[in-house]
């Protein structure tokens, strides 16, 4: 049975800003992450000068971050209208990607705002103190993980969700649903099953490994951009 999508003259602007957004956010998500501050280590007295030396630059990575995260989400909601948001797995899959959104949103303000901020509080206080405030870090390091997971578990599921019925059509339509339900099956099998700590150089190599259906879905709405406009009815695409 062939895909029909939607190409009503009023979703048709939107999807060249889309495909721009999710192109753009791919390759500056990247430079984000790969400009994040690290922490060496050591006593607490030296975790938490490091995070008030780097809390300038926490702030700003963590910032575009929030920033680049709402432009994914427009880029995604754009993917999610061409495709058609009537789609019951489409549907669900744009709120699985809010949520994840929303999810990786609460764990850049915890890394980026709310650790720095309660380190400055603790950067001149006595020892036992220092200790107990590392303490209370950890936990909220352990938060910005289980955070960032979920958010990568809903933003794979809505992925999967919206790239469900392209695998009914043909060609380069095609081409996208299968990298979109394999990318993914793959991120939420990682997240779920790999005990792994999501540092910034295991978090380019994510972000790069998703790039691949980022910018095939930015393609494929750049196509869609400049396709026939079909009459009232949605016409099946052949592509």
């Amino acid at each position: 049975m062939p895909l029909e999508t939607t190409t009503d003259d009023k979703a048709g602007p939107l999807y060249r800003p889309a495909a721009i957004a999710l192109a753009a956010c791919t390759i500056l998500s990247l430079a984000a992450v790969a400009a994040h501050p690290t922490i060496e280590g050591g006593g607490a007295g030296r975790i938490l000068a490091d995070m008030v030396k780097g809390r300038a630059a926490d702030e700003h990575v963590h910032g575009a971050v929030i920033i680049l995260l709402v432009g994914y989400v427009f880029g995604f909601l754009g993917f999610a209208a061409r495709v058609g948001l009537g789609r019951p797995s489409v549907l669900i899959g744009a709120l699985a990607y809010g949520i994840g959104a929303l999810a990786m949103i609460g764990a850049a303000l915890n890394d980026g705002f709310i650790t720095p901020a309660f380190s400055a509080a603790y950067a001149n206080a006595a020892p036992e103190k220092a200790e107990v405030a590392v303490q209370v870090l950890t936990f909220a390091w352990v938060a910005i993980q289980y955070l960032s997971k979920l958010g990568f578990i809903g933003m794979a599921i809505g992925v999967a969700g919206a790239s469900l019925p392209l695998l009914h059509a043909r060609g380069f339509t095609r081409i996208t649903g299968l990298l979109g339900l394999a990318s993914g099956i793959l991120t939420v099998g990682f997240m779920l099953f790999a005990e792994v700590w999501l540092g910034p150089q295991l978090l380019i190599v994510i972000l790069l490994a998703q790039a691949v259906w980022n910018l095939t879905a930015a393609a494929w709405l750049i196509h869609g951009a400049g396709a026939k406009r079909a009459s009232a009815s949605a016409q099946p695409l052949a592509v």
